[in-house]
Parts: structure tokens; sequence; C-alpha cells
């Protein structure tokens, strides 16, 4: 039997209750917040991309993405953090290991309206890196989607909406179109390489 050092339990609630200043924060500086539930994938990558039945469960944690306005011009990253449940603590993500084709695509979707100028983009990640949890699609959706909000591209009722309906009608959705555009083209960026957006799908 594990020692009880070895064991915190986690979920969304608990986390943001234990560590309720990271989130204020977060929601005080970033007029434009969004969060996406994490996925726990049972049907192989490989085997959906040709055409398979993917299957994926949601679980009780989530990933938190605000736009924070700024006053000059260009695009970068604010305090980016991910949770350590062994330490029960955040650590800030080194923003140097991502690609900057990320930051160069939201510069490119944002060229045509004034509100994307000037951003910083925060995050509040509940679920651990670099273990297999599938962060790639579900930065990939939450980003695009706090991105194409902020800029007015879409809006807070035509996001509540699509998130409701049935799969078989999301291709009659141009909210759905837009975020969904968008975040597969981020989760190839972020995992360099070519998604099947399969969970890009399933997280929105």
């Amino acid at each position: 039997m594990l020692t009880k050092e070895f064991h915190t339990h986690a979920n969304s609630q608990t986390i943001q209750e234990r560590h309720r200043k990271l989130y204020e924060e977060l929601y005080r500086s970033c007029p434009t917040v969004v969060s996406a539930p994490a996925t726990l994938l049972w049907s192989p990558t490989y085997a959906v991309g040709p055409g398979g039945i993917g299957l994926i469960s949601k679980l009780p944690l989530r990933i938190h993405i605000g736009i924070e306005p700024g006053a000059q011009s260009g695009i970068s990253y604010g305090p980016m953090r991910y949770f350590i449940p062994e330490r029960d603590e955040f650590e800030d993500w080194d923003t140097t290991r991502c690609n900057p084709l990320l930051l160069e695509m939201l510069a490119h979707v944002a060229a045509p309206y004034s509100k994307g100028q000037g951003a910083r983009i925060w995050m509040l990640c509940e679920i651990p890196w670099y273990r297999g949890l599938n962060v790639d699609p579900l930065c990939g959706a939450s980003i695009a989607t706090a991105w194409l909000l902020h800029l007015g591209a879409i809006t807070p009722g035509e996001v509540a909406e699509f998130v409701k309906m049935p799969t078989d009608q999301l291709a009659s959705s141009k909210a759905f179109e837009k975020v969904f555009r968008l975040a597969w083209k981020l989760d190839s960026i972020i995992a360099n390489w070519l998604s099947d957006a399969q969970i890009t799908f399933a997280t929105l």
C-alpha cells in the first residue's frame, strides 16, 4: 500500500480550491477565458486515422486558457502553468519549447481584426504534462476557441450552441467549423506532426 504522501486527491474542483489565487489572477487579468476537460483515449490513433471508431472518455480535470489584451503590438505568452500532482503545485512551462509557428498562426488569423494586434496567452493546465494524457489537442482546441472569441470571430452564444449539438448536426455550424479548423492546425503545430483530429473533435 502506498503511503499517504504518495497520494493526492485531485480533480478540477479540489485543485481550484487549493490554488485559488492562481485562478483569481487568471480570471482577473483575462477578459476572455475558456476551459475544456481532459480526455482519456481508448482507441488507438492509428486505427481512427483510416476511418475506425474513436472512443474517448472525459476526465475531471480541465485546462484554462485566457487572452489578456495588450497595448503593444504582437502576441506573446503570459504565465503558462501545468499541475504536478506529486507536489500539489503548478509549474511554469518553458514556452521556448513551443513551435514558433503557433504564435505566427494566431497572428495570421488575427490580421483582419484590429483587436488581435496585441495580446498575451495565459494557461492553467490541471492535467500533468509529458504523460501521454493528450494535452496537445486540448491546448489546440482551447487556444483556438479563446482566440476566436477574443477577436470577435465567434460569440459565446455560438459556442454554447455547438457544444450541445448532436454530432451529425455540427457540420451545419459555421462557428464550429471556424474553431475546429484552427484547433486542428494548432494541434498539429504543437505536436509537430499532422494530427488526425480525433481528440480535437472530441474536445470541442
